[in-house]
């Protein structure tokens, strides 16, 4: 979507929906395929009698994506004022949901790899704390430890939770920048740039999430997924 709002004033938006479905994980030597016959190859792929129960969204699964910018050269600074004139001021936006992320860390199954919990019904996997490292993001009575397998002592029954079943927290950020040009004989002009990268200073917080149900610090995120407020300065030449 683009329009011309007023004069000197140009506003672009776009949206994405999208969801991407997969049967393996990104690197399939790091885990993720937890239901696979061992004794079956990676060259057979779908030959794993087993491979369909990993059906699930993919790793790059982010189903709502917005950007928008704009451009608004300033009304006052259209005079013969070499200071006034040639203000500009352009903003990016964008928001996106989160990522979506798998559960680990269960006893092994009869296939020899780590299980994946049990969802427990009527319980939200999400405890609507907010954000961050002090308190976890995901609910840990949602899942609960998959039982012993009758049929091979010391192995763990399959667990019900699906691959990459839980999104992440979703992501917003704003930059803006303040633009003086100075325009010199034609076609050389000078820039005088003011940027402001995450205007709000808005944390972000990704993938990076302890999402071993085992562990004491189940649900928490580890690292922001984005910088704090960045303020650059600058002069450019167009020539």
């Amino acid at each position: 979507f683009r329009r011309s709002v007023a004069q000197g004033l140009d506003f672009v938006a776009y949206y994405t929906w999208g969801h991407a479905i997969s049967q393996y994980p990104a690197n399939r030597q790091s885990g993720g395929f937890f239901y696979r016959d061992p004794d079956v190859n990676w060259s057979d792929g779908p030959g794993s009698q087993f491979h369909l129960l990993e059906r699930g969204a993919g790793f790059n699964d982010i189903r709502h994506n917005f950007l928008t910018h704009f451009v608004w050269e300033l009304p006052f600074t259209t005079g013969n004022n070499r200071f006034l004139r040639g203000w500009q001021i352009a903003g990016i936006g964008s928001a996106r949901s989160g990522n979506p992320f798998d559960l680990a860390g269960g006893p092994q199954n009869r296939y020899r790899r780590s299980s994946r919990p049990n969802i427990v019904a009527g319980a939200s996997p999400y405890t609507g704390n907010a954000v961050g490292r002090e308190q976890p993001y995901l609910n840990r009575a949602a899942f609960a430890m998959p039982g012993p397998d009758s049929e091979f002592p010391g192995r763990a029954v399959l667990g019900n939770a699906g691959r990459f079943l839980l999104k992440g927290p979703g992501r917003w950020n704003v930059d803006l920048s303040l633009i003086k040009h100075i325009r010199l004989k034609e076609p050389h002009r000078i820039e005088f740039r003011a940027e402001v990268f995450n205007l709000f200073n808005h944390t972000n917080w990704g993938s990076d999430m302890n999402t071993n149900f085992l562990s004491p610090t189940f649900g928490r995120m580890n690292n922001p997924a984005s910088a704090s407020r960045q303020v650059q300065l600058g002069i450019r030449y167009v020539f």
